[in-house]
C-alpha cells in the first residue's frame, strides 16, 4: 500500500483468512480509553456508517464479549493479547498497528495518536476513503468492507510534520487526517495533541528585549565595529552574566507552559552577529558563527536539563549559522532545526548546485542527536505565482530521512485561499511527511484525477509545461523571485491551452468548473507579471511598450477570484490589496508609470511595488495610487528586490526615490541602501535628513550611480526620529 511501504511485518502470528467487515462485528475499545483512542473509535463508526449504511455498536472490553466478531481500537488488553511479542507501552509515539487476528481486526499504536493514524490510514488505505481539504472529500459506497490478511506495523520516520498551509493549519481535524502534528497547527488533546514551541523562531530578543536591558546592559547586545548595537543585531553570546539572565527568563518561561516540550532560543531574523573578541575567537576557531550559538545554547539547555529533563531547547543553523562548527558540538537536549532558504529548488537537494546545503545536512546530521529541518516550498515574494517544485517534494524529504532528519517543517503559503495548486500541495506533501518513501509522482496523479476528475491530464500537462520552461531557461527557483521569467509568450500560449481544455473537459460540473477557475490564477498573475517586465524593459530601450487589450480583463480575473475566496495576502506580511493595487496601476492608470519630470533620460525603469512590511494608505499628496506607510522603526523595513532577469550585465544605473516624512526638520528621518545578497555586502548605506524629506510633498531623492547585479535589493527604513515614513516609488534610470 501507498503509505506502508516500509512497513514492518509482525511475524510469529499465524496468517489469518479475509474478512469481510459488516454488521456482525462490533468495536471494541479500552477499558480506560484516551481522549484520542474515543476519537479514533468515533471516527471509524462515522465512517463505516457512510460507507456501508451500517451503523455497529461500540462497547469497552470489559463489556464486550470475550470472542465474536470485535473491530479492537486502541491499547486494549484484549488487543495485546492478539499481538504476541509486542507490548503497547514499547510504541513509539505515532507508531501504527494494523493487524487481523482470526475474526477480529486490530487498529492500535503508540500514544497520544497512533491509534488515531492506524484508523485514518486503514480507512485511506483499505477503504478507500478520501481527504481532499477541510470540506471536499470521497467516501466510497460499499454494503460491507472486504480486507485482506493484514499485518502491519509502521513507525513515520519524522516525528514532526508541519505542512504549513492555510486549510491545514486552521482545520485541527483536517490536519490529523493529513497526520500532521505542527506547531502551528493547534491540534487539541482529542485529536492527540501537536508538538508545540515555546517562542517559536528568531527569539533572542523575544527573552532578551532591548527595550528592557540594553540601555543598563549594552554589552549584552552584539558589538559591530567596537559598538555595541541592538537595532537589527543580535546578541553578545559569550557574555556571562547575559547568559544568566537569558537562563533565567527561558527557565520562567517554560515554567509557565511546561507540557510544550520545546523553547526556542534562537537568532533573530538578520545578521550583525557579535565579533567581540571572545565571541568572534570561538567562531573563527570553530570555522562558523553557528559555534557562538551552540556554545550559548549549550548553557542554557543544561540548566534546563536539570529542572525539566523532558523538554529540548531548539536553535536555528540558519544565513550565517547553516553551517556547523568543526568540533563543538550541540548538547543531547538541544535540537537544530537547519534552514534550507539558500538552496534551487527547481533541483533536488542532491544536485550540484545546492552541494552547500547537501554538506551542511551531512554535518549536522554528525554532531546534532536531534535534527529538524525548516524547508521552503513556496514562493515568498509572490505566493500567486507558479513554482514549479513538485518533482523534488519527494526525494528531498527521502533525502533527509536518510541522514538523520527526524522532523521537517515545510513551510508553504499559510496565508493564502489561493495559489499554485495549494489543496494539491498540502495534500502530497503531508503524505510525504508521513511516508518520504511513498511514490510522490504517483501521489499527484491521485490527487488530480480525485480532485478534478476529467480535468485531470490537461492539468497533468500543465504543470509539466511549467517545469519543463524553468528547466529550459535555466531558472534557478528560490524562496524569492518577481515573476516567472522563464515562461515564454510561447509557453504561456501552450499553458492557457491546457486550462481552455481543462474548463470543456468538466464543463457540465459546476464544481469541478470552478475548481479549475481558480487554479488557472497563478497563470494569469505569471503572464500579468511578465507583461509589467515588458514595460519595464521597453522603458530601458528608450520606447513605449505594446499594449495587451486583454491585461486589463485578466488583472479584474485575478482580483475577483481573491474577493470571492477572502484572500487577504499575496505574499509574506503583504496584504492583497497592494497587490491589487499594483495591478491597476499597471495595466488601467499607466500615466503613474512615466518618470517623474525631474528625471529627463530615455533608458529607464519603475519599481511598482515596494516592500513586504509596513501600512499601504493612500495619500492625497499622490492620486490614483496607494503608498508605503512606515510608522516604526525597524531593521531594513522595507524591501525593494530588482528583477534579477533584467540586471545580467553589471551595468550602471543611476537610482531616484520617491518619498516624503513626518516629524521634525532636525536629525535623521530615514535610512536607505542596497545590499547584494550574492556576495553579501552592502554597498551603499545613506541617512537621509528631516530637512530632506519632510513634509506634505514627496521628494525625488538622487541616490546615486550602481552597478546592479542580480540578487540586489534596495531596503528603506524609518529613523527613530521621525513619525512616519511615506514611499511612493524606485526609479532606475539605466547609464
Amino acid at each position: 500500500m501507498r503509505n506502508l511501504i516500509f512497513a514492518i511485518m509482525l511475524g510469529a502470528a499465524a496468517a489469518s483468512e479475509a474478512l469481510t467487515l459488516n454488521e456482525k462485528f462490533i468495536v471494541v475499545v479500552p477499558a480506560r480509553s484516551t481522549l484520542t483512542e474515543t476519537t479514533a473509535a468515533s471516527e471509524f463508526l462515522e465512517h463505516f456508517r457512510k460507507i456501508t449504511g451500517v451503523r455497529l455498536q461500540c462497547r469497552s472490553e470489559k463489556e464486550a464479549e470475550v470472542t465474536g466478531r470485535r473491530i479492537l481500537i486502541g491499547q486494549s488488553a484484549e488487543a495485546e493479547k492478539l499481538l504476541p511479542g509486542i507490548k503497547f507501552s514499547g510504541l513509539k509515539a505515532d507508531e501504527i498497528i494494523i493487524k487481523t487476528a482470526g475474526d477480529d481486526l486490530i487498529l492500535a499504536g503508540g500514544r497520544p495518536r497512533g491509534t488515531l493514524y492506524a484508523v485514518y490510514i486503514f480507512l485511506e488505505d483499505y477503504a478507500g476513503v478520501r481527504w481532499w481539504t477541510s470540506t471536499e472529500s470521497f467516501i466510497p459506497k460499499k454494503p460491507a468492507l472486504q480486507i485482506g490478511d493484514l499485518n502491519i506495523r509502521y513507525a513515520p520516520p519524522f516525528i514532526y510534520r508541519e505542512a504549513y498551509y492555510y486549510d491545514v493549519n486552521r482545520n485541527p481535524q483536517f490536519a490529523v487526517r493529513l497526520k500532521n502534528n505542527g506547531h502551528a497547527q493547534n491540534i487539541p488533546e482529542n485529536l492527540g495533541g501537536h508538538l508545540q514551541i515555546i517562542g517559536w523562531c528568531h527569539t533572542f530578543y523575544q527573552l532578551l528585549p532591548p527595550e528592557k536591558y540594553f540601555a543598563a546592559h549594552p554589552e549584552w547586545y552584539s558589538e559591530i565595529n567596537g559598538k555595541r548595537i541592538s537595532h537589527n543585531a543580535q546578541l553578545c553570546l559569550s557574555n556571562p552574566a547575559m547568559r544568566a539572565e537569558l537562563t533565567k527568563n527561558v527557565l520562567e518561561r517554560i515554567a509557565k507552559n511546561p507540557q510544550a516540550g520545546l523553547i526556542s532560543i534562537s537568532q533573530n531574523d538578520c545578521r550583525n552577529y557579535c565579533t567581540c573578541p571572545k565571541c568572534k575567537a570561538l567562531d573563527d576557531a570553530e570555522g562558523s558563527p553557528a559555534a557562538s550559538v551552540i556554545d550559548c545554547v549549550n548553557a542554557v539547555a543544561a540548566e534546563v536539563e536539570k529542572r525539566y529533563p523532558g523538554v529540548l531547547v531548539e536553535t536555528l543553523a540558519y544565513s550565517y549559522t547553516q553551517s556547523p562548527p568543526k568540533n563543538l558540538k550541540p548538547r543531547s537536549n538541544v535540537l537544530i532545526r537547519l534552514c534550507s532558504i539558500k538552496c534551487d529548488f527547481l533541483q533536488p537537494l542532491t544536485a550540484p548546485v545546492n552541494v552547500e546545503f547537501q554538506c551542511d545536512v551531512i554535518g549536522w546530521g554528525k554532531i546534532a542527536s536531534q535534527l529538524y529541518i525548516w524547508d521552503y516550498v513556496t514562493n515568498f515574494s509572490n505566493y500567486l505565482l507558479p513554482h514549479p517544485n513538485l518533482q523534488v517534494l519527494g526525494p528531498n524529504l527521502r533525502y533527509f530521512a536518510d541522514h538523520k532528519v527526524i522532523g521537517v517543517f515545510e513551510q508553504g503559503d499559510s496565508y493564502t485561499t489561493i495559489g499554485d495548486f495549494l489543496r494539491l500541495r498540502a495534500w502530497v506533501i503531508s503524505h510525504l511527511l508521513w511516508n518520504p518513501h511513498a511514490d510522490a509522482e504517483a501521489l499527484t496523479k491521485e490527487f488530480l484525477y480525485g480532485y478534478y476528475g476529467a480535468a485531470a491530464p490537461h492539468l497533468q500537462q500543465y504543470l509539466t509545461i511549467i517545469r519543463q520552461a524553468a528547466e529550459k531557461n535555466g531558472a534557478n527557483i528560490g524562496c524569492y523571485y518577481q515573476r516567472c521569467f522563464w515562461l515564454s509568450k510561447q509557453d504561456e500560449a501552450v499553458a492557457l491551452q491546457c486550462f481552455t481544455r481543462a474548463a470543456a473537459a468538466v464543463k457540465n460540473s459546476p464544481v469541478l468548473s470552478e475548481r479549475i477557475r481558480r487554479e488557472r490564477l497563478p497563470l494569469l498573475v505569471a503572464i500579468l507579471e511578465n507583461r509589467i517586465a515588458d514595460h519595464l524593459k521597453a522603458g530601458m530601450a528608450g520606447r513605449s511598450s505594446p499594449g495587451c487589450p486583454d491585461s486589463s480583463c485578466l488583472a479584474a480575473e485575478v482580483i475577483n477570484l481573491s474577493v470571492k475566496y477572502h484572500n487577504n495576502w499575496f505574499r509574506e506580511g503583504c496584504n492583497f490589496q497592494v497587490y491589487k493595487q499594483r495591478l491597476i496601476s499597471a495595466f488601467e492608470n499607466s500615466e503613474t508609470t512615466l518618470p517623474p519630470a525631474s528625471i529627463d533620460v530615455s533608458p529607464w525603469m519603475v519599481m511598482f511595488e515596494l516592500g513586504k512590511n509596513g501600512n499601504y494608505v493612500s495619500d492625497p499628496a499622490v492620486k490614483g495610487r496607494i503608498v508605503m506607510k512606515i510608522v516604526k522603526a525597524g531593521p531594513w523595513a522595507v524591501q525593494c528586490h530588482f528583477p534579477s532577469d533584467l540586471l545580467q550585465n553589471n551595468e550602471s544605473w543611476h537610482c531616484y526615490a520617491e518619498l516624503r516624512a513626518d516629524g521634525q526638520s532636525a536629525g535623521g528621518a530615514a535610512k536607505i541602501g542596497f545590499y547584494d545578497m550574492k556576495n553579501k555586502k552592502l554597498p551603499i548605506e545613506r541617512t537621509l535628513s528631516g530637512k530632506e524629506i519632510v513634509g506634505t510633498q514627496y521628494r525625488t531623492v538622487d541616490l546615486g550611480r550602481h552597478r546592479l547585479t542580480a540578487g540586489m535589493y534596495c531596503w528603506m527604513a524609518l529613523e527613530p526620529q521621525a513619525q512616519a515614513l511615506y514611499i511612493n516609488r524606485l526609479w532606475l534610470i539605466k547609464e
